[in-house]
């Protein structure tokens, strides 16, 4: 039998928080600003899950754009910043967080975000943060961010658990690939702008963490002697 899963580490932008559209709403400004012409979901497989300022060099090389890569990050930061107080959690994902601590996991957030950002989106969500959420990792907390497991392996570690007791909920694949270099099992939760394709190297695949997609997930966690629900 597979080890327990004991401790669940959540990704934030797009699989806690329904952050992603405002990313995209701002780089496209941003873009637009630099004299950049196009949208930036076309090269979204390259920044979902990435540090801002590598996501900051793809944009500007990609778009070719008047600007340095750090001048772009914070031009955007600063448009960024208004946006993030009143920040939503992604549908079933608050439902999910309060299933898994009924039932003794241990939880933490692993982002790829800078801290300053990170507590800005969490700002409106304190309580829940502060019930059921044990650390939350930032990218400075690393030397090497996702697709690099370091930062799901410093959560673990954090938590007091193994890596093989853990499971990282993610939507995207840098993500993913850095939760299975971390030897943990992983939920690919798929972005709407990319395909199955993105997230082959996951445990699990969902379209979204909807209850009837949750409650199917964790039948299949436990059909597979991970985690003992639904008896």
């Amino acid at each position: 039998m597979s080890e327990p899963i004991l401790a669940a580490i959540w990704d934030l932008d797009g699989t806690l928080l329904n952050t992603e559209s405002i990313y995209l709403q701002v780089e496209n400004q941003t873009i637009e600003k630099y004299g950049g012409k196009g949208d930036v979901s076309t090269v979204a497989h390259k920044l979902l899950g990435t540090p801002g300022l590598d996501c900051a060099r793809v944009i500007v090389d990609h778009f070719c754009l008047n600007t340095s890569p750090e001048q772009y990050l914070s031009t955007r930061d600063e448009v960024l910043v208004d946006k993030f107080t009143s920040t939503q959690f992604c549908e079933g994902a608050l439902e999910l967080v309060k299933l898994f601590a009924s039932y003794g996991v241990r939880q933490s957030i692993a982002t790829s975000s800078g801290s300053f950002l990170t507590q800005l989106k969490l700002s409106a969500h304190k309580s829940i943060v502060d019930a059921y959420i044990d650390h939350v990792i930032c990218r400075e907390d690393v030397t090497y961010g996702k697709p690099f497991p370091d930062i799901f392996l410093l959560a673990a570690k954090k938590m007091g658990m193994t890596p093989k007791n853990c499971v990282v909920l993610e939507d995207a694949p840098n993500g993913v690939v850095a939760a299975k270099r971390a030897g943990m099992r992983c939920v690919g939760i798929r972005n709407s702008l990319l395909t199955s394709e993105h997230y082959r190297d996951a445990d699990w695949i969902v379209d979204s963490l909807q209850k009837w997609q949750v409650e199917e997930l964790l039948k299949d966690i436990n059909r597979m002697g991970h985690l003992k629900l639904f008896e």
